[in-house]
């Protein structure tokens, strides 16, 4: 089993997203991360810290993208990226949560190279080849 970073141990449980304000996807996305993380803070026991969701918005630019995920870790020291919903920005935020050994799953990413960075980056729907796209 690989060993967390201890840096996570000593910090709030932070989650990000960060997406494009604008898009009906983004918008959806953080509502679906809002409506787990209630539900997840509601089960969690006396004493545990909550989960807390911290969003930046990324203009929908993959370099705004990359430049969002790079604050979320440095400054707003999240545990997780959850994100991006498009190829591009997850590609370019990709290679930033793998450098830092931050766990990254984008919801609907659909690149089969976006896996292919790294052990600390995944994805939660089919690639490309396997819609036939």
């Amino acid at each position: 089993m690989r060993q967390v970073p201890t840096r996570f141990h000593d910090k709030d449980r932070r989650l990000s997203q960060p997406f494009r304000s604008q898009a009906a996807t983004g918008i959806s996305g953080k509502n679906g991360i809002l409506l787990a993380i209630e539900k997840a803070n509601g089960q969690a026991g006396r004493g545990r810290r909550k989960l807390e969701l911290i969003v930046k918005d990324d203009g929908g630019e993959p370099q705004k993208a990359q430049d969002a995920v790079l604050e979320l870790i440095n400054r707003d020291r999240v545990v997780a990226v959850v994100g991006e919903m498009v190829n591009s920005r997850s590609l370019a935020g990709a290679p930033v949560c793998q450098q830092n050994r931050v766990p990254m799953i984008s919801p609907a990413s659909t690149d089969p190279r976006l896996t292919s960075v790294g052990d600390f980056v995944f994805r939660a729907c089919y690639t490309d080849a396997f819609q036939g796209g």
